[in-house]
């Protein structure tokens, strides 16, 4: 039911989004919304993927996941995005904030990781202020329009998260 919603939505956002995300230009028609709401069902069911939309004053805004889930060695990647209209209101951040407390009681995570491109600098200051440690840049990790772009890590481990 929210296929078209979120087409629209990543289509409006297109230029903010495809600055730092790499999967934007993928989506043409809302059948690739479509697809891909199913494939995020399958991962699900598998155990892989927990990809939700977040809605504000009951309109879908973005969307926060994790992704390359391993519940064997209890690790997730974090991956999300906001409309640009709502960005910098901290809606994102309590987003976050609450996903945290979701994989480390409910998933049993013992690692959490942000990876975002080095000129993302929200996303970076987003993860330290969310207590995530800087672990590495892996050089030229994402292409993102045909250019290369430096991947920089951070990770949250269990029992070393505070303030949150």
């Amino acid at each position: 039911q929210y296929s078209q919603i979120i087409f629209d939505l990543i289509i409006k956002n297109k230029d903010f989004l495809k600055e730092t995300m790499v999967w934007v230009d993928k989506y043409k028609s809302v059948q690739d919304a479509i697809n891909f709401i199913y494939f995020c069902n399958q991962q699900h069911e598998l155990r892989k993927q927990a990809v939700y939309i977040i809605i504000y004053d009951f309109e879908v805004i973005g969307s926060l996941s994790f992704v390359n889930l391993d519940l064997e060695k209890q690790k997730g990647e974090l991956g999300y995005w906001l409309s640009q209209e709502y960005n910098g209101q901290g809606i994102m951040s309590k987003c976050i904030q609450s996903f945290i407390e979701y994989g480390f009681k409910e998933l049993k995570l013992n690692k959490i990781i942000i990876k975002c491109i080095e000129k993302n600098i929200k996303s970076s200051k987003l993860a330290e202020k969310l207590c995530f440690k800087f672990k590495k840049m892996q050089k030229e990790g994402f292409e993102i329009n045909n250019i290369k772009h430096n991947v920089l890590k951070y990770e949250l481990i269990k029992n070393q998260k505070q303030n949150i």
